[in-house]
């Protein structure tokens, strides 16, 4: 997006940055603060546009398990945008796997790039206060709005009928090794897997402590 889609999803009110991921619930949010869907930014798409003064937001995320994210990808593509140049969910994984990595995702006008990829400042490390999974949104919601004040009636909409079975069901030892391989950074970082998609290692549980940004801002200072 441009640098107006940047200074949009800045939220003044609040004084949060989302980084929002695709497939995590985003869309949900934005029409909880009155918003349509902004797009997808990045931390250094973000930096670009407000340089240091980055330090001064609270900025969050909320992450999926990758297997479970890579289905909801695949058939979002498959129904809503008509991207996708197959209709079968292993050659999907298999292609982005074995041609060009990430590059493949971008250039049919898709976005596969890996989670953590998307929350990294310029020196490769994570810049973000909290990041939450979105199968634990509804109390990490409330994590979220306690921390930045929102009002009291503001709670995360349910998500809607999923447009597809239970994600296991579409993958094999190899398409699950592919995923394994591509998101290694993701699924050790948060403590992924493949089984259970609540199973999820916080980075940062209590907001009232010492966020993970502090690191940076000094940084940056």
């Amino acid at each position: 997006l441009s640098s107006i889609g940047a200074k949009k999803m800045i939220n003044k009110q609040f004084n949060f940055i989302r980084i929002h991921i695709k497939k995590t619930g985003g869309r949900s949010f934005w029409t909880i603060i009155g918003e349509g869907d902004l797009g997808h930014l990045s931390w250094l798409d973000y930096y670009r546009e407000v340089d240091k003064t980055i330090k001064d937001y609270f900025v969050w995320s909320i992450v999926r398990n990758p297997w479970e994210r890579m289905v909801s990808l695949f058939f979002h593509e498959k129904n809503e945008t008509g991207l996708l140049h197959t209709d079968d969910f292993s050659r999907f994984i298999e292609d982005i796997y074995l041609f060009d990595k990430f590059q493949y995702g971008k250039k049919h006008g898709y976005d596969t790039r890996p989670q953590t990829d998307m929350m990294k400042d310029h020196t490769n490390k994570l810049a973000v206060d909290f990041v939450g999974n979105l199968s634990n949104i509804q109390e990490d919601f409330q994590k979220i709005k306690k921390r930045l004040n929102f009002p009291e009636n503001w709670d995360y909409p349910h998500h809607g009928r999923q447009q597809h079975d239970d994600y296991r069901k579409y993958y094999n030892k190899l398409t699950i090794h592919y995923v394994s391989q591509l998101f290694e950074e993701e699924i050790k970082l948060f403590d992924f897997d493949f089984e259970n998609n609540k199973k999820f290692k916080y980075l940062v549980e209590d907001l009232e402590k010492e966020p993970l940004q502090m690191n940076w801002r000094k940084r940056l200072n």
